[in-house]
């Protein structure tokens, strides 16, 4: 196989068939690594302190495959290391859910794997769909109930802004200021 960067890796890899369930000291989660549509390993967080549980299927190896990565890629100047394939792997089924869920509403937190989902029972562009006045009503949740419930950000303001809702930069998540909360 030749070398790939981790942003090839995250576009090729997903996260399937994620269950959460009560775990030793908090929630517990399992999922499965598909690569190029290929079940490759099984993952589980027991939740109870120590590393991720790595499963590989089929004499399949989603170490082999890490090893294609270009080491340099992994590299993360915010935290200042390399990334390793434990975070990598929880990484690929954060993004997986992440892209489920910004389609449902405004998504507020402080990281894309820690967040709330405020809005309707129907997506934001079915309830677009119905009335632009959906707009207004979207920019509310962030503007007033994010002052007023939680010092997070939205993380979907990307997605809203494709749907034509107007997120200040005030109000918009990014890493830069995730790291910086973290480490003040």
């Amino acid at each position: 196989m030749n070398k790939i960067t981790l942003k090839e890796f995250y576009n090729r890899a997903t996260a399937k068939n994620i269950k959460t369930m009560r775990g030793h000291d908090g929630p517990s989660q399992e999922w499965d690594i598909y690569f190029d549509n290929k079940k490759i390993c099984n993952c589980w967080d027991d939740s109870y302190g120590g590393e991720l549980q790595v499963s590989n299927y089929d004499g399949k190896s989603i170490e082999d495959i890490f090893n294609t990565v270009d080491k340099e890629s992994t590299w993360d100047p915010d935290w200042k290391w390399y990334t390793n394939l434990e975070i990598i792997l929880e990484n690929v089924k954060s993004r997986t859910n992440f892209a489920k869920d910004e389609k449902k509403g405004v998504l507020i937190g402080f990281n894309k794997s820690n967040y709330d989902i405020i809005g309707y029972k129907s997506s934001i562009l079915d309830m677009l769909r119905k009335s632009l006045e959906y707009q207004k009503e979207y920019i509310k949740i962030f503007t007033e109930e994010t002052n007023m419930k939680t010092d997070g950000f939205v993380l979907n303001w990307q997605y809203l802004e494709g749907c034509g809702i107007n997120v200040p930069e005030k109000y918009r998540w990014s890493k830069a200021k995730y790291v910086e909360a973290i480490k003040s």
